[in-house]
């Protein structure tokens, strides 16, 4: 009786296995043959579960995305408060936890600006609504337990692309010397704005 393979497990095998291969080169100058020999594959399996280098390139990214937010996740529900959370959210862009991922993040999005990819910014624009999504909730949750004033959520949008572009400074210029400790005042800056009356 022949092995009943369970393919979207063998999927992520495969993924997890290009992981050294993918974050030591740009995806644009990788050949599936480099890929295939490093994960010890025929060109036919891998075509078996990947479309493109890009397919298994995202399936890495994915599975990366869902182990990073398992950690973010119970970092957050053992936060303190509004502040801890909003430190831990950014927390993404300078803790060792995440430097295989933001390896990657940091790819995505310098291959987005340089060419024209509509796949590539496809994925990205899913990802970032993803994550605007949770960060959005995590002040949603603030307003309801009072944390926060209900005018706090019109900032929503402006701290997630302040700390993103604080994050695209430090990495392309010399400009912020402490990425965390600048992130840390940003974020106690932006509540320091917002009204402590919340019965209002």
């Amino acid at each position: 009786m022949p092995k009943i393979v369970d393919k979207q497990k063998r999927k992520r095998e495969l993924a997890l296995k290009s992981k050294e291969l993918l974050l030591a080169r740009n995806i644009n100058d990788i050949s599936i043959a480099e890929i295939t020999k490093s994960i010890d594959i025929g060109k036919g399996t891998f075509y078996e579960y990947f479309a493109n280098k890009e397919d298994l390139y995202f399936t890495l990214v994915d599975i990366l995305i869902e182990q990073n937010n398992l950690i973010l996740q119970k970092m957050l529900d053992d936060a303190a408060d509004i502040r801890q959370r909003l430190i831990i959210f950014a927390s993404f862009f300078y803790d060792d936890a995440f430097e295989e991922l933001r390896k990657i993040y940091k790819t995505c999005k310098g291959l987005t600006l340089l060419e024209e990819n509509e796949t590539l910014k496809e994925f990205n624009t899913k990802h970032i609504k993803d994550y605007f999504s949770w960060f959005s909730s995590i002040i949603d949750d603030a307003i309801a337990k009072n944390e926060l004033p209900k005018e706090a959520k019109a900032l929503t949008l402006s701290l997630f692309a302040m700390v993103n572009g604080v994050f695209i400074m430090a990495e392309a210029s010399n400009v912020i010397e402490d990425l965390q400790k600048e992130i840390v005042s940003m974020i106690d800056a932006m509540l320091g704005l917002i009204p402590k009356d919340t019965d209002a």
